[in-house]
Protein backbone atom coordinates (compact mmCIF):
# COMPACT_ATOMS: atom_id res chain seq x y z
CA UNK A 1 0.00 0.00 0.00
CA UNK A 2 3.02 2.25 0.70
CA UNK A 3 4.46 1.86 -2.39
CA UNK A 4 0.71 2.95 -4.51
CA UNK A 5 0.69 6.29 -2.33
CA UNK A 6 4.73 6.70 -3.31
CA UNK A 7 3.89 6.28 -7.11
CA UNK A 8 0.90 8.89 -6.86
CA UNK A 9 3.02 10.81 -4.70
CA UNK A 10 5.63 10.85 -7.49
CA UNK A 11 3.38 11.54 -10.17
CA UNK A 12 1.76 14.36 -8.75
CA UNK A 13 5.01 15.76 -8.12
CA UNK A 14 6.53 15.31 -11.74
CA UNK A 15 3.32 17.03 -12.82
CA UNK A 16 3.57 19.88 -10.60
CA UNK A 17 7.34 20.69 -11.63
CA UNK A 18 6.44 19.83 -15.31
CA UNK A 19 3.70 22.58 -14.76
CA UNK A 20 5.59 25.15 -12.95
CA UNK A 21 9.19 24.75 -13.85
CA UNK A 22 9.12 25.97 -17.46
CA UNK A 23 5.47 27.64 -17.88
CA UNK A 24 6.23 29.74 -21.34
CA UNK A 25 7.39 26.09 -22.93
CA UNK A 26 4.16 23.77 -21.75
CA UNK A 27 2.15 26.82 -22.52
CA UNK A 28 3.45 26.88 -25.79
CA UNK A 29 2.74 23.24 -26.12
CA UNK A 30 -0.79 23.49 -25.41
CA UNK A 31 -0.79 22.09 -22.07
CA UNK A 32 -3.72 22.58 -19.88
CA UNK A 33 -3.50 22.51 -15.67
CA UNK A 34 -6.22 20.14 -15.50
CA UNK A 35 -4.37 17.50 -17.68
CA UNK A 36 -2.94 14.57 -16.38
CA UNK A 37 1.14 13.87 -16.71
CA UNK A 38 1.27 11.85 -19.40
CA UNK A 39 -0.64 13.96 -21.33
CA UNK A 40 1.43 16.94 -20.73
CA UNK A 41 4.17 15.00 -21.49
CA UNK A 42 2.84 13.61 -25.00
CA UNK A 43 2.07 17.42 -25.95
CA UNK A 44 5.69 18.81 -25.17
CA UNK A 45 7.06 15.45 -27.17
CA UNK A 46 4.94 16.44 -29.99
CA UNK A 47 6.31 19.84 -30.13
CA UNK A 48 9.58 19.78 -28.94
CA UNK A 49 11.36 16.32 -30.27
CA UNK A 50 12.12 16.83 -33.73
CA UNK A 51 12.66 13.59 -36.00
CA UNK A 52 15.88 13.31 -37.31
CA UNK A 53 16.19 14.33 -41.46
CA UNK A 54 16.72 11.02 -43.21
CA UNK A 55 18.48 13.03 -46.30
CA UNK A 56 20.99 14.38 -43.49
CA UNK A 57 20.98 11.40 -42.18
CA UNK A 58 22.09 9.40 -44.96
CA UNK A 59 24.69 11.65 -45.70
CA UNK A 60 26.36 11.65 -42.53
CA UNK A 61 26.42 7.45 -42.67
CA UNK A 62 27.78 8.23 -46.37
CA UNK A 63 30.40 10.76 -45.91
CA UNK A 64 31.61 8.76 -42.19
CA UNK A 65 34.97 7.63 -42.10
CA UNK A 66 37.38 5.88 -39.65
CA UNK A 67 39.66 8.05 -37.62
CA UNK A 68 43.14 6.51 -36.91
CA UNK A 69 42.98 6.00 -33.37
CA UNK A 70 39.48 4.23 -33.33
CA UNK A 71 39.15 1.03 -33.39
CA UNK A 72 37.29 -1.15 -35.73
CA UNK A 73 34.52 -1.75 -33.07
CA UNK A 74 33.82 1.79 -32.00
CA UNK A 75 33.48 2.75 -35.83
CA UNK A 76 30.84 -0.25 -36.74
CA UNK A 77 29.16 0.80 -33.67
CA UNK A 78 29.07 4.45 -34.48
CA UNK A 79 27.61 3.11 -38.43
CA UNK A 80 25.01 1.21 -37.01
CA UNK A 81 23.60 4.42 -34.61
CA UNK A 82 24.29 6.54 -37.82
CA UNK A 83 22.03 4.13 -40.06
CA UNK A 84 18.92 3.78 -37.23
CA UNK A 85 17.88 7.40 -38.57
CA UNK A 86 18.08 6.71 -42.44
CA UNK A 87 14.54 5.57 -42.17
CA UNK A 88 16.22 2.35 -44.29
CA UNK A 89 13.46 -0.13 -45.70
CA UNK A 90 13.40 -3.38 -47.04
CA UNK A 91 12.99 -4.06 -50.35
CA UNK A 92 11.44 -6.80 -52.54
CA UNK A 93 12.79 -8.06 -56.03
CA UNK A 94 9.76 -6.77 -57.45
CA UNK A 95 9.97 -3.73 -56.09
CA UNK A 96 13.95 -2.94 -56.75
CA UNK A 97 12.91 -4.39 -60.17
CA UNK A 98 10.30 -1.53 -60.81
CA UNK A 99 12.35 1.13 -59.24
CA UNK A 100 15.20 0.91 -61.75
Amino acid sequence: MLSIVENYLTYFKKLGLLSNSSPPLVSQAGYRPGADYETALSKLKRVYVKSPNAIFARYALATRKQNPEESLQTFLNELLVLSKACNFQDVTAEQGATRF
